[in-house]
């Protein structure tokens, strides 16, 4: 079963790769979910791919992404970030609040937070 799922993954992620050289960032993390989805790989993966379509300014997609890796890592203050954002960038400005808010109380000390926060 592993090599079977190698034989699929491989390929998408090699597609990703191309796909994102060529600044086609919403093809990438399309491929690259797939190839997820299929390996279930490593959980990080999903912060690249929703990394890429913030890139590519899919915002639902993103958001998408990384409540999916919030499941997986509910403690993960870079991922809360990144979706805060993402809310924020989707105009949904009460939910984004909310989020930032929510990674404020887990991290007030870290200066990147407070820095891409703007305090």
């Amino acid at each position: 079963m592993v090599s079977l799922r190698r034989f699929f993954t491989l390929p998408l992620t090699k597609m990703s790769d191309r796909w994102k050289d060529k600044k086609k960032l919403h093809l990438a993390a399309k491929s690259a979910y797939l190839s997820y989805k299929i390996g279930k790989e490593d959980p990080e993966r999903l912060l690249q791919i929703a990394a890429l379509e913030m890139k590519a300014e899919k915002y639902n997609l993103t958001i998408r992404y990384l409540e999916d890796y919030l499941e997986l890592n509910p403690g993960s203050k870079k991922a809360l970030l990144l979706l805060g954002i993402a809310y924020r960038r989707n105009k949904d400005y009460e939910k984004a609040i909310e989020i930032h808010l929510k990674c404020l109380k887990k991290g007030e000390e870290e200066s990147d937070i407070l820095y891409t926060l703007g305090i």
